[in-house]
């Protein structure tokens, strides 16, 4: 039961990743192919999304070397293929060689629909 919950709310911060973030990278820090760690974790922070599963949000819009060498020297170990899949099943109907840009716009047709999704930034 407990696995069930926690797989539910690593689905919600998946999506929740997926429908927001690329297309707060893009206006913060411009169009890109893929973004940086700090990048990414400055954009979670000011729009008070969380980090609890950050490393999904890494693994959808840095590059797999960013990725890796960010979790180098971490006691945490993930696998960025693992990730991306799981992504992948989750938002892009199984296709995992998705792009940053297929995230951006998958993020600003959910935007569209509903547009105070999230809020201003905090800096």
């Amino acid at each position: 039961m407990l696995e069930w919950i926690l797989t539910i709310a690593r689905r919600k911060h998946i999506n929740k990743y997926c429908n927001n973030i690329g297309p707060l990278l893009q206006r913060r820090y411009g169009l890109s192919k893929t973004y940086t760690i700090a990048q990414i974790s400055k954009t979670v922070k000011a729009y008070r999304l969380s980090h609890r599963h950050i490393q999904y949000a890494y693994a959808m819009f840095a590059s797999k070397k960013t990725f890796e060498a960010n979790y180098q020297d971490s006691e945490e170990a993930f696998d960025y293929d693992a990730l991306r899949q799981e992504i992948a099943d989750i938002c892009f109907s199984g296709y995992r060689n998705f792009s940053v840009k297929d995230a951006i716009a998958r993020g600003e047709a959910y935007r569209k629909t509903y547009p105070n999704a999230v809020g201003t930034p905090l800096i």
